[in-house]
């Protein structure tokens, strides 16, 4: 890979996913690491739009930032236990 950044969003989103099915301690651990890093890294305003993580843009980045954060709220059905 050119970039280990390239895709970082894509990633973490479906390892949010993943790691959900998993659950249990695996799951508290990453969801954790992943819910500081994703904080640490929104805008003032809100936004994820960091130009320093390839991507579609703050727009992609801000939607799969919010999907990712409230997977453990089983928003989307597919995912539901």
């Amino acid at each position: 890979m050119d970039n280990p950044r390239e895709h970082f969003w894509y990633g973490h989103y479906y390892a949010c996913h993943a790691m959900h099915q998993v659950g249990g301690k695996d799951w508290e651990d990453y969801y954790k690491l992943i819910k500081g890093k994703f904080l640490q890294m929104q805008m003032p305003d809100g936004s994820w739009s960091r130009r320093d993580y390839q991507s579609a843009g703050p727009v992609y980045q801000t939607s799969i930032a919010i999907i990712a954060l409230s997977v453990p709220a089983n928003y989307l059905p597919i995912f539901q236990r």
